[in-house]
């Protein structure tokens, strides 16, 4: 079959794939036809990414990762397969057969997807004012920074492209920023300034575990998916097959 290319941004979405841990700008091969890329956070870096994979040989490319809500009613784990990535110059669209593909394939499997399409940001979304603000403004469901970037290379070198995001942080939660400063842009936690800016600010404290309870699951979720890694790839004949 012809490969397809998996874009995370983050290591600790990578490590929900595979127990390899890729080197952040290098594609690694999870099977003989899905490689993974590890990009870093941003569109910019999405786009790299995307282009490198292109430069393999795939047939097929994938955003895969963690997103913030911006509908009511979605739990951290909300997964997502949406038809659709709202920008500001109008909407992007996956390849709707390998949609279809995978989610009947993941629905098969006892994960329930939530319905939704994606919003684009090329900045952190963090409160649940711009989240409830950018979500009435592009009628989307959840956001992220890099799929859009992934579904723009696809449709520059004719590609079907699909976009699976679990939700992390629900509309009404809002991600300090202390958590965005002390990581890195693989998503790689700087623990001893962690624990500094705990001992400054102790009442950060409950902030940091409502995230990590939402984090670890969004891990489950992903790691769900990642134990059904087969189910991604839509074969041969949707590949080749207009979207």
């Amino acid at each position: 079959m012809a490969p397809i290319g998996i874009i995370v941004a983050m290591l600790p979405e990578a490590a929900c794939l595979t127990h390899t841990a890729p080197e952040p700008g290098v594609s690694i091969e999870l099977r003989p036809n899905i490689l993974l890329h590890l990009c870093g956070i941003g569109p910019a870096q999405a786009t790299r990414g995307a282009e490198q994979l292109v430069a393999r040989g795939v047939r097929g490319l994938m955003s895969f990762g963690i997103a913030g809500g911006l509908a009511p009613g979605l739990a951290p784990g909300a997964v997502l397969l949406p038809g659709r990535v709202e920008t500001s110059a109008g909407g992007l669209f996956t390849h709707e057969e390998w949609r279809i593909h995978v989610h009947a394939r993941l629905t098969a499997a006892g994960l329930t997807l939530a319905p939704g399409d994606m919003a684009e940001a090329d900045t952190v979304v963090s409160t649940p004012g711009q989240k409830a603000a950018l979500g009435a403004q592009r009628n989307a469901a959840a956001v992220d920074m890099e799929s859009a970037a992934v579904l723009r290379v696809a449709t520059r070198h004719v590609l079907p492209a699909l976009v699976l995001r679990v939700i992390l942080d629900p509309l009404e939660m809002e991600v300090p920023e202390f958590v965005h400063r002390q990581s890195d842009n693989y998503g790689r936690a700087n623990l001893p300034g962690v624990i500094l800016d705990l001992l400054r600010a102790p009442d950060r404290l409950p902030a940091l575990l409502r995230i990590n309870r939402a984090f670890r699951a969004a891990t489950r979720s992903m790691r769900s998916v990642g134990k059904n890694l087969h189910d991604l790839h839509p074969g041969h004949d949707a590949l080749t097959r207009p979207r």
